[in-house]
């Protein structure tokens, strides 16, 4: 929401967790509350750094950041304040840190103008967790690497319940990034046997894989 108060203009920026979020939905959020959408992660909306970075270029005072997700498991909200925080010490060499940057409380599933107003505030300081620990520089074990199509084809033909059924069933199995690394993609072809998923070190492409076919899938993962 831009606003004027008494410090100014403030402009609200929605951080859309996941790639695989409702883009429309939260893109009629933010155009209801005038605020701007940026994303953390994923390549469908502006990267939450460069969204800070083009805010600051244009003299603004204050951004506020609001956690905004559909997906019903997401990237935590706290990596809002560790890339804003990144964001903070980065860009403190440049003298864009003079704007004021503050994350809210929690995620949000939506977002309008008197949820904006409810929100609680946190200013980021550049002194948050860093982006990088000792226990992300490799890959975890595991034995096979599953790429799940979330391309405009196989998301029409319900690559987004095919991918919630097979990270549960890898969880409940208690394999999910131990043992198989489930990644979600853009297009990875043929797109004509939409739902794709690509299983390596196999090199095996599956397609059309449907809801149904996902228990038979999650054994041969096993």
């Amino acid at each position: 929401m831009v606003r004027v108060s008494g410090s100014g203009v403030v402009v609200a920026v929605l951080v859309s967790l996941t790639d695989l979020d409702n883009a429309a939905r939260h893109e009629v959020d933010a155009a209801r509350s005038g605020a701007r959408l940026a994303a953390l992660q994923g390549a469908t909306l502006t990267p939450l750094v460069r969204m800070l970075d083009e805010l600051a270029a244009d003299g603004c005072p204050q951004a506020r950041l609001v956690a905004v997700t559909t997906a019903a498991r997401e990237t935590g909200p706290s990596w809002v304040r560790r890339v804003a925080g990144h964001w903070v010490r980065s860009s403190a060499a440049t003298r864009q840190a003079a704007m004021r940057v503050q994350t809210a409380v929690g995620a949000q599933a939506r977002l309008d103008p008197p949820t904006l107003t409810r929100l609680q505030w946190r200013d980021v300081t550049g002194d948050e967790a860093p982006l990088h620990s000792p226990a992300w520089s490799e890959p975890p074990p595991h034995d096979r690497h599953v790429l799940l199509c979330r391309g405009p084809r196989c998301n029409a033909r319900g690559a987004d319940v095919v991918a919630q059924a097979l990270t549960e069933q890898l969880r409940r199995a208690k394999r999910l990034d131990d043992g198989v690394l489930l990644t979600q993609t853009s297009c990875l072809f043929p797109c004509n046997r939409a739902p794709v998923v690509v299983v390596h070190p196999d090199g095996e492409w599956l397609g059309p894989v449907h809801p149904e076919d996902v228990p038979d899938l999650a054994q041969r993962l096993l």
